[in-house]
């Protein structure tokens, strides 16, 4: 079986984190951030925050399958009109669904050597349109969430 960090929510966020870093230069993205943040001042924002982890037992004694969820929430706004923000918005989210798709097993994209990955299966489940209010003025932001599960094989500690 595999090392019990493959069940951290946390380590996995921070790969997706990475993985989309990846795009920030080709897609003009601002900061990626770790967890969703309450002010956001910089236009195409992506914030990557651990979700749910569920573990069920799967073999004897201790082993564990385990579902993560991550969120990656796009923010996009600017002065231009609604239309381009869409527009802007919806691109920018299907580009970082199919940089984390390249990644299926989580690898570290900074690491050529790095074959095994965090999990043994990833995709985004689900992607969200929608708006959300941001900073102390409860700007609205044309917002994308995408929910990448995925699936990793632990061992518990023996009793």
């Amino acid at each position: 079986m595999t090392s019990p960090d493959r069940g951290s929510a946390y380590l996995i966020a921070k790969r997706i984190q990475a993985i989309v870093e990846t795009l920030q230069e080709e897609l003009q993205l601002g900061p990626v951030l770790y967890g969703d943040h309450q002010k956001i001042s910089v236009n195409r924002t992506v914030c990557v925050v651990a979700g749910t982890k569920k573990r069920e037992l799967r073999n004897a004694p201790r082993g564990t399958q385990n579902t993560l969820l991550t969120q990656v929430l796009v923010y996009h706004g600017t002065i231009e009109n609604v239309q381009q923000n869409l527009e802007a918005c919806d691109i920018l989210a299907e580009a970082i669904e199919a940089r984390i798709h390249q990644y299926p097993r989580l690898t570290d994209p900074n690491d050529p050597n790095d074959t095994e990955g965090l999990v043994y299966h990833s995709l985004v489940r689900t992607a969200d349109p929608g708006y959300r209010a941001r900073g102390a003025e409860n700007t609205q932001w044309k917002t994308h969430r995408l929910t990448v599960e995925s699936e990793s094989l632990t061992m518990l500690p023996s009793l």
